[in-house]
């Protein structure tokens, strides 16, 4: 009895699959741009570094130009655990509310869940929200966020206006990470703002530097042009008009 020679694949065969069935990692594409939504992200530097102050100040600003406002954090929550974030941060209404992605062309604004460090979950959101109109998307991360930044800052910098970077003055750990970003190749800085916090008694000072000034100045010098401001009576606005 004669057996039949199993025959294997060569490689021009083998080139023919789908990526998928050869194992290779597939990448993902990012979805066109929504054209009726301006897209903002917030990080932290560090840990207590003045994010959530910062993400305050930004959605304040978005629902006073009457900006449909959504906040999307990477970081899960459920339901309960957001209320009890939610009373710590006490982020204006109607971003106090967490809903589903799906509920978001009904609504007038709120906080979602979202790992947009997933480019088909920002497409989902992208697909989403496309035809809502005068419409502004919040990304941050919520909880334990102060690294990794820099992979997180350069997914940001895809999709995102602006990316505001929050860092306390008072604390090397916040700053030095700030200026590494710098240091990163195939990212757009001029997207990005470091907003720098820096307490004098029971005062916060808030000044924005862009990349180029952060460069270009120490962290003295910095400290020094906040300390030069101390008589402003308000905070400098994060959007320009």
């Amino acid at each position: 009895m004669k057996y039949l020679k199993r025959r294997s694949l060569d490689n021009s065969l083998i080139d023919l699959l789908p990526d998928r069935v050869q194992g290779k990692k597939v990448e993902i594409e990012l979805a066109p741009i929504p054209p009726f939504t301006k897209f903002y992200g917030v990080l932290r530097s560090k840990g207590g570094s003045g994010e959530m102050h910062l993400l305050r100040k930004l959605a304040n600003e978005l629902l006073v130009q009457n900006k449909k406002v959504f906040v999307c954090y990477k970081t899960y929550f459920e339901m309960e655990e957001f209320v009890g974030f939610e009373k710590r941060i006490n982020l204006p209404s109607p971003l106090n509310r967490l809903i589903e992605i799906n509920d978001l062309t009904s609504s007038e604004g709120a906080a979602i869940n979202l790992d947009w460090t997933k480019v088909e979950r920002v497409n989902q959101l992208f697909a989403a929200i496309k035809d809502v109109e005068n419409c502004a998307v919040i990304f941050t991360v919520g909880t334990a966020s102060g690294s990794p930044i820099g992979k997180r800052a350069t997914q940001l910098s895809r999709f995102c206006e602006k990316v505001f970077v929050s860092v306390d003055s008072h604390v090397e750990n916040s700053f030095l990470p700030a200026r590494w970003l710098l240091s990163i190749e195939n990212i757009d800085l001029s997207k990005f703002d470091f907003c720098w916090w820096h307490k004098i008694n029971s005062r916060h000072l808030l000044r924005i530097f862009s990349a180029e000034e952060l460069g270009r100045h120490s962290t003295e010098q910095l400290i020094k042009k906040i300390l030069q401001a101390v008589n402003l009576k308000h905070d400098p606005l994060l959007i320009k008009a």
